[in-house]
């Protein structure tokens, strides 16, 4: 399992504003750099191209977790989605079961 999935269930357990929540991950022996930004679109007159911001929490794994807040929007923040390491992390060995779907063997499939 990986580290973001276990953060993912944690972290959607808790209230969205609460400042526990990452404590709790560090007590969980989680280790985790998080990064916050925004995003908006580029033509601020187009419909829902309110400013949002992003956080993520990047794990010693290679794998991540992040939401989407909106100001002002009645829930404020989405839930915590899991993000798979987009290559293995030095001195981690992958998922036996991931690295045999052959869907993961493949790579990324663009549109």
């Amino acid at each position: 399992m990986l580290d973001a999935e276990i953060a993912a269930i944690l972290l959607n357990r808790r209230g969205p504003d609460d400042p526990a929540a990452t404590e709790l991950l560090r007590e969980g022996n989680l280790h985790f750099v998080a990064e916050s930004g925004g995003l908006a679109a580029v033509d601020a007159a187009t419909p829902g191209g309110a400013p949002m911001t992003v956080e993520c929490l990047l794990f010693a794994d290679g794998s991540r977790v992040f939401r989407v807040g909106m100001p002002g929007a009645q829930r404020g923040w989405s839930r915590w989605a899991v993000l798979e390491p987009f290559e293995p992390a030095p001195g981690h060995a992958p998922d036996a079961a991931h690295s045999q779907n052959p869907a993961h063997a493949r790579g990324p499939q663009w549109a």
